[in-house]
């Protein structure tokens, strides 16, 4: 008697064999929200696997979280298992992220006010300052009270950071005014003592009286007895320098 051996095959075929290509818009920047993948069409979601190490990604949708992501660039596996008669595909793609510029608005600055002030950023290839103040790299501005300024700076990558500068605005310096400041001293020799930063008496010298009664701009020296004691109304101004004595003017004279 013959043996006969039939060996059956499983000729069912994968109707649908899956497909697993995705993409990522990229480049992107760093700390910026989240990245999304694209299917392509029929395409499925399998598991998502990335090499290097350093990118934070759902292994489930394939999103990467930009903000949790270190710089550079990636390779991204998409593996759909296999079911049934159907294989295991897999699709691969890149995703670039690109470091933030580094910006800086310059150091805080301190003006008088009425000035004007130049400041200048840098770190990017584009600029954008804060309040419509320019769009440039530096920008000269006259702000009337302590302003801060933010510039966002951009780089060749289209990712952006910003930094703050503070411009303090010192008002302008107040003579004061003093009608009853006693001048000179008839009642010996010496002056009387007085402290506005000694703007009448320089060197020894004091103003005083030329033919009695005070003249603008006499300098006398104080072993003078024709200095006359009195009340005098002046005037004069406060720069960087020492203050500077502009003018007397006799008010009363006893």
């Amino acid at each position: 008697m013959a043996t006969i051996s039939i060996t059956v095959n499983d000729c069912a075929a994968c109707p649908n064999p899956p497909t697993a290509g995705f993409s990522y818009a990229s480049p992107f920047c760093v700390g910026v929200g989240t990245a999304s993948i694209t299917l392509d069409a029929g395409a499925t979601a399998g598991l998502f696997t990335a090499n290097p190490a350093g990118l934070s990604i759902n292994a489930t949708t394939g999103e990467v979280d930009l903000v949790a992501s270190t710089a550079g660039t990636y390779t991204v596996t998409n593996t759909v298992a296999a079911s049934g008669a159907c294989p295991q595909a897999t699709a691969t793609a890149n995703i670039s992220i690109n470091s933030l510029p580094t910006a800086d608005a310059g150091i805080d600055q301190s003006i008088c006010q009425g000035d004007n002030v130049t400041l200048t950023a840098s770190g990017g290839t584009n600029y954008q300052w804060s309040d419509g103040a320019g769009n440039t790299a530096s920008i000269s501005i006259n702000p009337v009270a302590t302003t801060t300024y933010t510039v966002t700076v951009s780089d060749a990558a289209a990712c952006s950071a910003t930094d703050d500068v503070t411009v303090i605005v010192n008002n302008a310096a107040d003579a004061g005014a003093d009608n009853s400041a006693t001048v000179c001293d008839n009642s010996g020799e010496g002056s009387s003592a007085i402290d506005l930063s000694t703007p009448r008496q320089r060197g020894g010298r004091c103003v005083c009286s030329i033919g009695g009664a005070p003249a603008l701009g006499q300098v006398q020296p104080l072993t003078e007895k024709d200095c006359l004691q009195g009340n005098y109304e002046y005037s004069y101004t406060v720069a960087a320098l020492p203050l500077v004595l502009m003018m007397w003017l006799p008010s009363v004279l006893l």
